[in-house]
């Protein structure tokens, strides 16, 4: 059973108290004041344990499903599984993905068999991985919601809506910090139809206030400011410029195709590595590390599609083929991968990752000339006050 419920502002009270109280208002206010109760309704979802027990019961064949057969089982639970996410909360889809978000969790999952949010969700309807029934179940969740899910765009950790002026920016859990010219505001996750899906090992953070009267933000104070950068070509403020503005570019990913690459290069022990990953620990929290160069494209380019920020550590002995898809990165290029349920239908899939790399060698031994003209170089010098 499903039940959408609203009450009353005070405690011990129903709606004929509450219009009792007022019935000294005119009939047209009372009616907009309940109206406005109504509107403000929550959804209370079916106890899950009930979904549970019918789901056991047609597997266990009791009752009026004795009869029926192992197609005929698994075609009936994967209706009533997807009959109350239907009523949980949505379907979503891009060009190859499907989501489906909690409305009452206001969490967006990937509807994916080998997704570890898609496997919790169902383990918790009694669905184990390791079972047949379990892929027919999330095959046939997958196949509804991109047949019926509505077209969006799905974001991981910033959008910039151009048009109004709005910068949404993800929690990392169940709510986004919307961000005018006049205010923070904390909202859920899906307000103006904006969505964030949750990546793993990511950890929530929370907008602390600030001084604005201050001469120097936190972020030139404690972070720019602390990186010994090589003065020999730029001065130390036009290279601090550099790193601030590619910085400050990371949340407006929606409205930058072309991304150039943070690129590092310096002796070791010059804090390359760390500058970087320090980067994605403050986006992301403290599980975020740099990556070794993958020698196989298909992991590389898995990783790119599917990350914000990525940095590729020392990346002097690279492979050919990445001096190719780090033009493509930075042109705001794409990648071609087969639609689901087809045979040679094909799709784009846009990249809007953020690369950083880093390398002890001249730059002109690393990438090449096409793709130095899109890269943000700043050069590091050892030195043991660093950090």
């Amino acid at each position: 059973m499903y039940v959408s419920a609203f009450t009353t502002p005070e405690l011990d009270s129903d709606l004929d108290d509450f219009i009792q109280k007022n019935r000294n208002e005119k009939i047209e206010d009372l009616w907009n004041d309940v109206k406005q109760l109504i509107s403000e309704k929550k959804f209370l979802p079916r106890n899950v344990d009930e979904l549970i027990n019918d789901i056991k019961n047609i597997r266990c064949k009791n009752g009026q499903n004795k009869n029926l057969r192992e197609f005929e089982i698994n075609q009936k639970i994967a209706e009533i599984v997807i009959d109350d996410l239907n009523m949980r909360g949505e379907f979503y889809r891009n060009e190859s993905e499907v989501f489906f978000f909690d409305k009452v969790r206001k969490h967006l999952c990937k509807i994916s068999s080998g997704d570890l949010e898609c496997k919790l969700l169902l383990d918790n309807l009694g669905l184990n991985r390791s079972e047949r029934l379990f892929n027919y179940i999330s095959e046939a969740i997958h196949a509804f919601g991109y047949k019926n899910g509505k077209v969006t765009k799905i974001h991981t950790t910033s959008f910039y809506d151009s048009t109004n002026n709005i910068s949404y920016l993800y929690n990392h859990d169940s709510q986004i910090y919307r961000i005018t010219p006049n205010s923070v505001d904390l909202v859920d996750n899906g307000t103006d139809g904006i969505l964030f899906l949750q990546k793993q090992k990511t950890d929530p953070f929370k907008f602390l206030e600030f001084d604005n009267n201050q001469t120097f933000s936190w972020l030139d104070r404690d972070f720019i400011s602390d990186i010994n950068f090589d003065t020999s070509s730029n001065s130390v403020e036009d290279v601090q410029l550099l790193l601030k503005v590619w910085l400050y570019a990371l949340f407006f990913e929606s409205i930058m195709p072309t991304k150039p690459i943070l690129t590092f290069i310096g002796p070791k022990g010059s804090g390359k590595s760390f500058v970087q990953r320090l980067i994605g620990i403050i986006l992301f929290g403290r599980y975020f590390n740099v990556t070794p160069v993958e020698h196989n494209q298909k992991d590389f380019d898995a990783a790119v599609s599917n990350s914000y920020y990525m940095v590729l550590d020392n990346v002097e002995n690279s492979p050919t083929w990445l001096q190719d898809r780090l033009a493509v990165l930075s042109t705001g290029g794409t990648l071609r991968k087969r639609l689901y349920y087809t045979t040679n239908e094909e799709i784009d899939i846009s990249l809007r990752c953020f690369l950083a790399i880093n390398a002890i060698e001249r730059l002109c031994c690393i990438i090449q000339l096409s793709v130095i003209y899109l890269a943000a170089i700043a050069r590091i010098s050892r030195s043991p006050y660093n950090f």
